[in-house]
């Protein structure tokens, strides 16, 4: 059955691919039917129409992007995209990026506790986008837009959801605009509140989210407020896995509830901006964005937590060592253990725009200057650092007459304290015949070193940026009057110079005196994208598509690649979207290939997940909805050794009192 489905779905690829959308990630708009890298847009009516929870379900339906998500709601979700983990992934949010340079896996959890309900639009940016954004963006740039009031109908509603591990959300929005002299202000709140249990006894999840943008449109000046933030808590069960190599005749793995241990995180964004239209063809841009991030996890000496039967002889736990069968009682921590991260960021950005019908033009300006601190029960004192720099970009796009070639170009210079400038470029190309489009480019791009890898008891203050190049090229193309939408992505990248752990270097502090992070290891990926969306009739529409990736490592003076842990081969989705009168309801097929656990020696089995939704509108005012994921409760192994999460239900209800 899975290999039938993997079969069709490389054959029946998609996620949905526009007509022709504008594209306003790039910094200069441009089209999906010019542009000369890979694209998806995903609008809030796709969000709401599917009854999406977070947006980790979101993103995971589209090409290129999977997640190593455990436990349950708001636990913590690891994003991959194209063969890379989280900290080659950059997050956008209302145009101010959200780098976490401390540390940059804190993004996967903010996506994953990220409110779905208050998103306008997210635009995925394949591969390297380094000369509009800078470092960590190798793999990609996810760029949400958080809700406006602009161009909207009146909205003030209200909405309560209930469903599975007692999962109860009430939110709140109010969106409009309003004449105000001679321009023009709009607004939009959004709030929500959420509350869960776990899978395991005594987990937990608790969020809180608030996001609010204001804008006022005067003649040729527009400006903008625009504010967001998640406060979120979960408890999480105590994790009993093998670290020695493993097979998948002998590996284990058990959850263990433990009553006080937890993560909270705390994110915030506040951004303004003023926009000046000079002429028809000239505008320019300035916004000034603060960022803030807390993290803390904390786990309390409780004891005796329960009991477990040993799976083989010589099995280890805490200080004694036990023969297959023997009951084994598991013990908490005898200390405290916790740590505590904060991270606060200032960005300020200067845009001059040009575009006229042949050319569209970027010259930019960034100051960004962040700072971040940790404690930790394993760290010795407070581990702190600063990462500042200022940047200097130029990006184009210039269509060549009627002959259907448009060719882009970026180059970007990132002057940072402490290390010498970092250059990087892109060049593509994209080719119109009739309703085909032909397309390549090239890019460069780096990641920086984070905080734990440069300070603390493991840190080395010599460590350089990883660099990367990739190539890739493609083809779209729109048939059956548009009806039929399609394309195909190749894409291959080579990553130099990569961060890892060096156990082979003495250490004084740490515990065998051996271990600091050193540059040198490699990573190659490659694969190709598939995507189709096809309207079978007016009410009935197929969506689908398929990823391949080969991602490989190779360690510093290795002559081995190994294949990358975590990222599966392949991965796809087929979606049925059906739409009449005031009921609209959706099937979607999510099938992930095997992926090696994070040791690198098990296999983790591959799924095949259905997830249905469906929303009914009572009338104008008042609409119901639900959505169930993993219909089939197939056993969805994403992580060896937590307990999947099996069916899960939600149903909600929403007023608009407009």
């Amino acid at each position: 059955m899975k290999r039938i489905l993997a079969l069709t779905l490389a054959i029946l690829s998609t996620v949905a691919i526009a007509d022709d959308i504008v594209i306003n990630a790039t910094k200069i708009n441009k089209s999906t039917s010019t542009i000369t890298q890979s694209v998806s847009v995903i609008t809030e009516d796709q969000i709401k129409e599917q009854g999406f929870t977070n947006v980790t379900e979101v993103l995971r339906q589209n090409a290129g992007i999977e997640f190593k998500k455990v436990n349950g709601p708001g636990h913590y979700a690891y994003i991959k995209m194209r063969g890379f983990s989280t900290g080659h992934i950059l997050l956008v949010v209302d145009g101010v990026k959200i780098t976490n340079e401390g540390a940059p896996d804190g993004i996967g959890a903010i996506i994953n506790q990220m409110d779905s309900d208050s998103i306008e639009k997210i635009e995925i940016l394949r591969g390297p986008q380094a000369t509009l954004y800078g470092a960590n963006s190798t793999a990609g740039v996810i760029s949400i837009t958080t809700k406006s009031g602009k161009n909207i109908k009146p909205e003030l509603s209200i909405g309560f959801e209930a469903g599975s591990l007692d999962w109860e959300k009430t939110k709140a929005s109010l969106r409009n605009s309003h004449n105000a002299g001679d321009g023009n202000v709009n607004y939009s709140i959004n709030l929500s509140k959420v509350n869960s249990d776990g899978i395991i006894e005594d987990e937990f999840y608790e969020d809180t989210s608030e996001q609010l943008k204001l804008g006022y449109t005067i003649n040729s000046i527009e400006t903008g407020l625009s504010f967001w933030q998640t406060d979120n808590k979960y408890g999480y069960a105590e994790l009993i896995e093998p670290y020695d190599e493993r097979t998948k005749q002998n590996i284990y793995g058990f959850q263990i509830p433990d009553p006080n241990q937890y993560s909270a995180t705390k994110s915030r964004l506040i951004s303004s901006f003023l926009k000046h239209k000079i002429n028809e063809t000239i505008s320019h841009k300035i916004q000034i964005s603060t960022t803030e991030s807390e993290r803390k996890t904390e786990d309390s000496p409780d004891g005796v937590l329960g009991s477990i039967v040993a799976p083989e002889d010589g099995f280890f736990q805490g200080n004694s060592s036990y023969n297959q069968g023997e009951v084994v009682s598991v013990e908490d921590r005898s200390t405290t253990s916790y740590s505590r991260f904060e991270e606060k960021s200032q960005q300020i950005s200067y845009n001059l725009l040009y575009q006229n019908d042949t050319f569209s033009g970027a010259l930019g300006l960034e100051d960004h200057q962040a700072e971040a601190e940790k404690q930790a029960s394993y760290l010795i004192g407070l581990v702190d650092g600063e990462l500042d720099y200022r940047s200097t970009f130029i990006n184009g796009e210039y269509s060549i007459g009627q002959s259907g070639v448009t060719l882009a170009a970026g180059l970007r210079n990132d002057n940072y304290d402490g290390w010498k400038n970092t250059t990087v470029g892109s060049i593509g190309i994209n080719y119109n015949i009739d309703s085909v489009s032909i397309f390549s480019n090239y890019g460069t791009s780096y990641k920086v070193p984070t905080l734990n890898q440069t300070t603390g008891n493991y840190g080395s203050d010599t460590l350089t940026p990883e660099s990367g190049t990739t190539f890739e090229s493609g083809i779209r193309q729109q048939l059956m009057q548009g009806r039929l939408v399609w394309d195909a992505t190749l894409w291959r990248t080579q990553l130099d110079n990569i961060i890892f752990f060096d156990s082979t270097i003495p250490n004084a502090l740490s515990w065998n005196e051996f271990g600091k992070y050193n540059n040198g290891s490699k990573q190659r990926t490659k694969g190709i994208e598939l995507n189709i969306a096809f309207s079978l009739t007016p009410e009935l529409t197929l969506q689908s598509n398929y990823t391949y990736t080969d991602s490989h490592m190779k360690a510093k003076d290795s002559r081995d690649w190994e294949r990358t842990v975590q990222i599966a081969k392949n991965k796809g989705n087929i979606a049925l979207f059906y739409s009449v009168e005031k009921i609209s309801t959706a099937v979607n097929v999510y099938y992930s290939g095997s992926r090696l656990r994070w040791k690198g020696d098990v296999e983790m089995e591959s799924y095949v997940r259905v997830d249905v939704s469906a929303n009914y509108k009572f009338s104008d005012n008042f609409e119901m909805y639900t959505r169930i994921e993993n219909l089939l409760d197939e056993n969805a192994e994403e992580g060896l050794g937590y307990q999947p999460l099996g069916t899960y239900a939600i149903a909600g209800i929403s007023y608009d009192f407009f």
